[in-house]
């Protein structure tokens, strides 16, 4: 009867002593296998080529690197022609630029997919020192993407980073620093060349009027000899040698009285304005817009007088990997030995329990 109880009884479950005792037991397998995965650990972390890290820290620019390109706007906007200020500043354009305005512009370049693709294919694909294939072409591309990554500042006046991870410190170093000028340059060259389509648009519209007075005045040059020659022939005609030294009721003549002047008079204003080689001095607006001319011509447009951001820190040569991180693996290289050998003793304890 007690044999027949025995052999129906279901096995009790194992209770914390029995987990001990498997263990204690089973300790050179735990401590094995612990060994193994310890060693499998340090493989990979000393083994494993290390990643780096490094970033650029870029700051707007200051209100004195902006000033150059305000005081060209001014410039421009003292060209144009007289009127009330709404009229002038709907003929000007172009505004004063502010520093977080051209910081902005500089974000949106460093940021851009097209600088991105531009380095891809001009650096970081040569860098690989190979052949690529379309498809080696597209894992690239994820890859930079994953390395390089832009942080833009969450506050006004904060600084944006740009982070480069790679294999060689030095290698990734430059390109940080290379991308980050490349941005600014980038950047640089949109707002100048906008400010000098501007100024070139108002000098050639300047250099367009200056032709047309100079032409309207040799025009009505021409015009004059004519009525002057006309007149002398009245007067030649008629034996008006002088004019009349008696007194009369024309005090200028001219159109058709001219001929009173007397010929000789006339004779010699057509011999003046025949000789006359430049009707400059002769034309009342030329003087403001020769000025204009000038100031135009002497604004200087180089794209290095404007700053857009300015480079907090620039990206050095990273000493330290930041990965692998060797004694982050090496403890969880130990920890995951020692948990997978327990419970694997433990699951065997609990399949062959009596």
């Amino acid at each position: 009867m007690d044999n027949s109880q025995n052999s129906t009884h279901p096995p009790r479950e194992l209770d914390l002593y029995d987990m001990a005792c498997a263990v204690w037991r089973n300790w050179r397998i735990i401590l094995g296998v612990t060994v193994i995965t310890l060693l499998l650990a340090a493989l990979y972390a000393f083994l494993a080529r290390p990643v780096y890290q490094t970033a650029v820290a870029i700051l707007p620019p200051s209100a004195s690197g902006v000033a150059h390109y305000n005081l060209v706007t001014q410039l421009m906007g003292e060209t144009l022609p007289s009127g009330n200020d709404q009229d002038r500043k709907g003929q000007r354009g172009i505004t004063p630029l502010t520093p977080q305005e051209a910081y902005r512009v500089f974000l949106r370049h460093l940021t851009s997919d097209a600088l991105r693709q531009t380095f891809f294919s001009e650096v970081y694909l040569p860098a690989q020192g190979r052949e690529i294939s379309e498809g080696e072409r597209e894992q690239l591309w994820l890859q930079l993407n994953r390395n390089m990554k832009v942080t833009l500042p969450s506050r006004e006046g904060d600084a944006a980073q740009l982070s480069f991870e790679g294999t060689s410190p030095q290698t990734i170093s430059k390109w940080a620093n290379d991308y980050t000028q490349t941005a600014i340059v980038a950047a640089r060259e949109e707002l100048m060349g906008d400010l000098a389509a501007f100024v070139e648009v108002r000098l050639q519209s300047n250099k367009g009027q200056l032709t047309a007075l100079r032409k309207v005045a040799s025009e009505t040059r021409a015009n004059q000899i004519k009525r002057v020659e006309d007149a002398l022939t009245i007067a030649e005609s008629i034996g008006l040698e002088n004019a009349s030294a008696s007194g009369n009721l024309i005090i200028d003549y001219k159109d058709e009285t001219m001929y009173l002047r007397g010929a000789k008079a006339l004779r010699a204003e057509l011999e003046r304005l025949k000789q006359r080689e430049n009707d400059d001095p002769y034309i009342p607006e030329l003087n403001n817009l020769l000025r204009v001319d000038a100031l135009l011509s002497g604004i200087d447009l180089s794209a290095e007088r404007l700053s857009v951001a300015i480079v907090d820190r620039a990206a050095g040569v990273p000493v330290s990997p930041v990965r692998p991180q060797k004694a982050l693996i090496l403890l969880l290289g130990l920890v995951l030995g020692l948990v997978i050998s327990v419970l694997g003793v433990l699951l065997h304890a609990g399949i062959r329990r009596p």
